[in-house]
This record gives C-alpha cells, sequence and structure tokens, in this order.
C-alpha cells in the first residue's frame, strides 16, 4: 500500500534544485544523472496511474452503489482491486454461491422439498467449483 507523504517548500525548493543539477548532467553526457531522470520519470508514470485507478475504483463503486445485496455482494467479493490484489474467481463463485443458499424450503409441499435440495445441489456444486479453482 502507498503512503502520500509531502515535502515542506524548504524541501520542494532543495528538491527542484536538485533535479535541475541533474538535468544539467545529463545534457552533459552523464549515464547516472540520465539514469535518475528514467526513474524518476517511470515513477511519476506509476503515481500518475495509481491515481487514475483510484478514481475509477471510486467511479465504479459509486455507479453501483444502488445495487441489490446480491449483486453488492459479489462486487465486495470482487473489491475492484488490482489485478495482483483481486480475489480469485473462487472469491467470487463463492459469494455468488453464499447468495443463492437457500436455509429452508420455500413450503411445505414435495415440490418445495425438491427446489430446496436442487438449491442445494447447485450450491455444493458452485463450491465445488470453487475449491478447484483454487488448487488451479
Amino acid at each position: 500500500m502507498m503512503t502520500n507523504y509531502k515535502a515542506t517548500p524548504e524541501q520542494e525548493d532543495a528538491i527542484a534544485r536538485a533535479w535541475a543539477f541533474q538535468q544539467q548532467w545529463a545534457q552533459r553526457g552523464d549515464e547516472d544523472s540520465a539514469c535518475f531522470l528514467e526513474l524518476r520519470s517511470r515513477i511519476e508514470r506509476l503515481e500518475l496511474g495509481a491515481g487514475i485507478h483510484n478514481e475509477v475504483k471510486k467511479a465504479i463503486k459509486q455507479t453501483y452503489s444502488n445495487c441489490s445485496p446480491a449483486v453488492q455482494a459479489i462486487l465486495d467479493a470482487y473489491q475492484l482491486g488490482p489485478i495482483e490484489d483481486g480475489p480469485s474467481a473462487a472469491a467470487v463463485l463463492r459469494a455468488l454461491a453464499d447468495q443463492l443458499q437457500m436455509d429452508k424450503p420455500l413450503g411445505e409441499t414435495d415440490a418445495d422439498v425438491g427446489v430446496f435440495a436442487a438449491h442445494h445441489a447447485i450450491y455444493a456444486q458452485i463450491l465445488a467449483i470453487a475449491e478447484e479453482l483454487e488448487t488451479v
């Protein structure tokens, strides 16, 4: 996780002078200064990308804030996080299975019992798929 640190005005001035110094040396062909400037450029691009990602993530969450609890559970499982930190497909399937699980039959007829059994079979199959995905 990144933490934002802010330089004081005095530090900002010193940093600006240091980068100007590196720029001068890079223009004179100094390879170390050129490397420092290249690294700085890459870091700035990464920071920009992280900021864009966070804004997109926030916008997506706001867009889906009025969804049903079932959809919210899936989105929460997915977390809309970066790929390397994101959940597996198994986590999403488990959240889906939890939304489909029935605690008891809807009624007392044989049809209700059959629907309840089918729901439990589907629930178990989704969990089996999730478990298999976790081993891949």
